[in-house]
């Protein structure tokens, strides 16, 4: 990251912490952390993983006390974001949140747009695209249709979707799992139909298919003309080689395949993708953890009240 341009008799430091959720939708929470330093400036930075916002809030609540006081310099040299320590994929989030934020300070005493601190403008714009699929409560063909008509009147010409709901690598080869995987195929033939020729139409499969099936439906989708065919496998060492083949697939029909995210992220962070099952284990016992005692306690201390107090301090 280059160095922004500081007085150097101005050095501001970290003076408070929290965190917050944004409840967008009834599948989707956003997780935010705010910073604001001794000079009354505020920055926010994202770190969302959806469903583990309790762990996320305790893990800040127990790191706060190491951050605070540290100026914004000392926050940038001393804090990384890695998968491999000791906090996981949790304390990869909360860090980047926190980082994000810092950066933001850094970039609002400098008098710069953020961006400017990472490194010089590559383009002026981004093609957005509109993810229909958590909006789109009636899921079928012309629940989804009509979603994405919605997009596209406010603008969008970019679509994607994921509509193999309930399908899983296990179901695959079942008699409902093919039954899943046609219906996913005619919304997104609906789609095409729908929006015509030019929009961008991309498929977000959400890891749901084995190596065999996922191939097939890339081929069943070739009248469609994706964009991209996102996440068919899950991501891990042992799918590389099926996730080449699939690459390959894609490639012949002029699609892109959108996978390997987090070990993509990773390399390009430089840092080591790992998947530690006990770092993981011991995240989900702590979230779960969480959940026990800031559910049961209060429900504990309310059992004991009069109904009517009770009542009154819900």
């Amino acid at each position: 990251m280059n160095s922004p341009t500081f007085n150097p008799t101005f050095n501001p430091t970290i003076t408070h912490i929290d965190s917050q959720v944004l409840h967008v939708s009834s599948k989707t929470n956003w997780w935010f952390v705010r910073v604001r330093d001794s000079s009354g400036a505020v920055a926010w930075g994202e770190g969302s993983l959806n469903g583990w916002e309790p762990a996320l809030d305790a893990l800040t609540e127990h790191l706060r006390p190491s951050w605070l006081g540290l100026s914004l310099q000392q926050a940038q040299a001393q804090l990384h974001v890695t998968q491999a320590g000791a906090a996981g994929l949790l304390g990869a989030c909360v860090l980047s949140a926190l980082l994000q934020a810092v950066l933001g300070l850094q970039a609002q005493h400098a008098g710069r747009a953020p961006h400017e601190l990472l490194g010089p403008l590559r383009r002026q714009q981004l093609p957005l695209y509109a993810n229909i699929n958590r909006a789109t409560t009636e899921r079928s063909p012309a629940g989804f249709v009509a979603t994405a008509r919605r997009a596209q009147a406010q603008g969008y010409t970019g679509f994607k979707a994921a509509p193999f709901d309930g399908l899983s690598p296990a179901l695959c080869a079942t008699p409902e799992g093919r039954e899943r995987i046609a219906h996913g195929i005619d919304c997104m033939l609906a789609l095409r139909e729908a929006l015509g020729p030019q929009a961008r139409l991309m498929v977000d499969c959400h890891w749901r298919f084995d190596e065999a099936h996922a191939l097939q439906t890339l081929r069943a989708l070739e009248p469609v003309g994706l964009h991209w065919f996102e996440c068919p496998l899950a991501e891990t060492r042992a799918h590389w080689p099926a996730m080449r083949r699939l690459r390959a697939a894609a490639g012949e029909q002029g699609v892109l395949l959108a996978a390997a995210a987090s070990w993509g992220g990773a390399r390009l962070m430089a840092v080591p993708y790992v998947f530690d099952p006990v770092i993981n284990g011991v995240a989900l016992l702590f979230a779960a953890a969480i959940g026990v005692v800031f559910g049961y306690v209060p429900a504990r201390r309310a059992a004991r009240m009069d109904p009517i107090d009770a009542l009154r301090h819900e």
